[in-house]
């Protein structure tokens, strides 16, 4: 049988698969960072909104309450060792329908369910700890352990070299013409989710929600254009609180332009961020200026990433590596207090192995820089300086399951806010976490 259009209907076909991820893992927390009253009410002065209604010293230690969530005398790794120090044990599953109407298209129906939300590795005490799988029903899908839609995407071909995606709840990464990067990402031997971003978490956002995409590509060459706007706010009606394209949709318009050939590639993007709040990891001191909702600015962020990889695996590995660059629009200078963001910066460069040691196993290594402040309103200079790494094998146990042991360490995820120490000496807090994966596919 066959439509108007010369399509034969009964060729419609939908595939199933799936990915299950145990994760168990605990943290340790070390450093000599102490805030007192008049430290952390400072820090409210300057950042006065956590952009959940709460003083911006909430996205520190919890909530604006401190006599009982912060009390006095208590040390800030004291502190994250109480919220966050437990071994937990979280799961995270994903079920993919990928439909096809015409052999050449594609909808994509993703249906999740997970219960990282209140453990670290779901990102505390900053977000910087917040692996790549980590998922929360609660977040998601308004309950416990509750299935909820994460996506749903439509591609298909225009002619022999462009491709169109639309969908009502589609991701930026999905609507990339090109990934720069051969490190492990959304596989099983996937860690921290800000290593995922090809050294740029402000052009490579991950902003989702509503969103279209027109894609090019022709003898290596890839060029795309794309608009999503985050589905938390743009879903709504009221154009003075939400909508597409609206003054408060928090969108994200991206342009990339690359090449790759068999055995690298390199790409250059470019990405305007409507609420500089959609930048997802940085430290906490950057992310807090970010988040100040009642100062109008926007973002413009720059990446630049590559990757190589050799003709056959053995002891050179294949690296990728990235930059990013970010800088503030305020839309009304007159009114920005001293010490908000103006410019930021991010990098890092990852190794991997493929059959290391043994066939079809993997090793890895990560190390960056994530989002930190470059410049500063006021022309004060900045002390927001951090390292994140990461390493990991993967155990190839059999073709559907990957168990990967990971270790990670955050050398100052506070940035800039742990300035104040005990006496008014430089404080330091830092984080190191295990975990064991285990990723079932089918």
């Amino acid at each position: 049988m066959f439509s108007s259009f010369g399509v034969r209907i009964n060729e419609t076909t939908t595939k199933l698969d799936g990915q299950t991820s145990f994760v168990i893992g605990a943290n340790s927390f070390g450093g000599n960072l102490f805030y007192s009253n008049e430290n952390l009410s400072a820090i409210n002065s300057v950042f006065p909104s956590d952009g959940e209604g709460a003083g911006g010293v909430a996205i520190v230690v919890g909530s604006d309450d401190l006599g009982v969530d912060f009390p006095q005398g208590t040390s800030y790794q004291d502190y994250a060792a109480t919220q966050y120090g437990a071994a937990t044990f979280n799961y995270d599953i994903q079920l993919n329908f990928n439909t096809s109407f015409t052999g050449k298209d594609l909808l994509t129906t993703t249906l999740r369910a997970g219960n990282f939300g209140s453990s670290s590795f779901g990102g505390g005490p900053t977000t910087l700890s917040t692996l790549e799988v980590a998922s929360d029903s609660l977040d998601g899908g308004g309950a416990g352990d509750a299935v909820y839609i994460d996506k749903i995407f439509y591609s298909a071909p225009l002619g022999a070299d462009f491709t169109f995606i639309v969908g009502a709840n589609v991701g930026q990464d999905d609507m990339m013409p090109m990934w720069p990067s051969i490190y492990p990402s959304g596989d099983g031997n996937t860690v921290l989710d800000v290593l995922t971003l090809n050294g740029a978490p402000g052009a490579y956002n991950k902003t989702q929600g509503p969103g279209a995409a027109l894609n090019y590509e022709n003898n290596g060459w890839i060029a795309g254009v794309q608009y999503v706007c985050d589905i938390g706010t743009c879903t709504g009606g009221n154009p003075q609180s939400g909508g597409i394209a609206a003054d408060q949709s928090n969108g994200v318009g991206t342009v990339q332009v690359g090449y790759q050939a068999e055995q690298w590639g390199v790409a250059a993007v470019y990405s305007w961020l409507q609420n500089p709040a959609l930048l997802p990891y940085s430290t906490a001191y950057t992310q807090l200026s970010y988040l100040q909702d009642s100062v109008d600015m926007s973002l413009n962020a720059f990446a630049l990433s590559a990757y190589w990889q050799p003709e056959d695996t053995g002891w050179i590995p294949a690296v990728s590596a990235g930059w990013g660059l970010n800088s503030t629009n305020f839309n009304d200078s007159d009114e920005i207090p001293d010490g908000y963001v103006s410019t930021s910066q991010s990098w890092q460069v990852a190794l991997h192995w493929d059959d290391a040691f043994i066939q079809g196993n993997t090793a890895g290594m990560a190390v960056g820089q994530a989002t930190f402040a470059t410049d500063l309103v006021g022309g004060g200079t900045p002390s927001d300086a951090n390292y994140v790494w990461e390493w990991f094998y993967g155990f190839q146990v059999t073709d559907n399951v990957t168990l990967t042991p990971t270790l990670f360490y955050l050398s100052r995820p506070l940035g800039q806010l742990s300035f104040d120490g005990e006496e008014g000496k430089d404080g330091s807090f830092n984080q190191f976490g295990g975990i064991v994966r285990t990723t079932f596919t089918f």
